[in-house]
């Protein structure tokens, strides 16, 4: 087996292992590529769907995404003008993997076999309590358990159902958790004990999320303990995905009020509503910017004075 065959057997086993296939062996499909060469298996494929045979079409977006090449199974499906189900479940598991949630969410919408992937969607995007609502109606995608109870313990924590956030977490772990949800698993754990007024047990689970490699969470953890603004600066350059730059800004926006640092603060804020505009956070952010603007004008008054 050649180095590039070895490449691409590599990675639709990763495929696999983070989700099974809507009624395909990725795992097969990865090991009939390696062995004739992907070049010549993906040639062999886009002849056959060339015809706009929905079959042929389905088996190519199947074929991309055995080698976790979203963007390319995006694509292949959208080929279809009359997707069937396995073909929107395809497009729609291939949209979350490759982080295109607003789009996910969009094109799970009123489906109910995809009810789970548009509740961890809307999870993503931090719009919490529309996600809490679609997690009571959803089932896990087949392969995302983890992701799935993950996913719904942190859109109702953020929603304020602690409880409900709690039994979440615990189906997740008792499902078994990789190693790679531990920084997850602790960040979580530490916001329902937030939530719950344990603020010593909270910032515990916080420290031990952040000591993990840098990612979301571990990230998202640090940003939590932090209580300096020029220290939440140094983050940013550390790490950047939208769930954490949303987290980032809140946390600034929180500091540099709570100093009475007005332009910072509402900087912060404004950052968050425009740039993240299907969040919960968007909404809090307004609100916090309009409960300080009477503080605001009476720092003004207090100057002039």
């Amino acid at each position: 087996m050649t180095a590039r065959a070895a490449f691409f057997l590599a990675a639709g086993l990763l495929a696999l292992s983070q989700g099974a296939a809507h009624g395909a062996d990725r795992a097969a499909i990865a090991a009939q590529a390696a062995n004739q060469g992907f070049a010549a298996a993906e040639e062999a494929h886009l002849q056959a769907a060339s015809g706009g045979e929905a079959a042929a079409v389905l088996s190519l977006g199947e074929f991309y995404a055995a080698h976790a090449l979203w963007p390319e199974t995006i694509a292949a499906i959208r080929r279809l003008r009359s997707p069937g189900e396995n073909a929107e479940a395809l497009l729609v598991e291939a949209l979350y993997r490759f982080e295109r949630y607003r789009d996910a969410a969009a094109a799970a919408e009123g489906k109910f076999a995809l009810g789970g992937y548009r509740a961890m969607a809307l999870t993503r995007l931090g719009a919490y309590a529309e996600a809490a609502a679609a997690f009571a109606k959803a089932e896990a995608p087949l392969g995302f358990d983890a992701d799935y109870h993950l996913a719904s313990a942190e859109a109702h924590v953020f929603s304020g159902d602690g409880a409900r956030a709690l039994k979440s977490l615990d189906s997740a772990a008792a499902g078994g958790l990789p190693n790679s949800a531990t920084a997850r698993f602790q960040f979580l754990r530490g916001a329902i004990y937030l939530a719950q007024g344990d603020g010593a047990r909270a910032r515990a689970q916080f420290q031990r999320a952040s000591k993990h490699p840098a990612d979301d969470w571990s990230m998202r953890a640090e940003a939590a303990l932090t209580e300096k603004v020029d220290t939440l600066e140094r983050l940013s350059l550390r790490w950047r995905s939208a769930p954490f730059d949303r987290d980032l800004a809140m946390r600034e926006g929180a500091l540099a009020l709570a100093g009475a640092d007005f332009a910072r603060g509402f900087a912060a804020y404004a950052r968050v509503a425009a740039r993240f505009p299907d969040s919960d956070a968007a909404l809090a952010a307004q609100a916090a910017i309009g409960a300080r603007l009477g503080d605001l004008f009476s720092a003004d008054l207090t100057a002039e004075d």
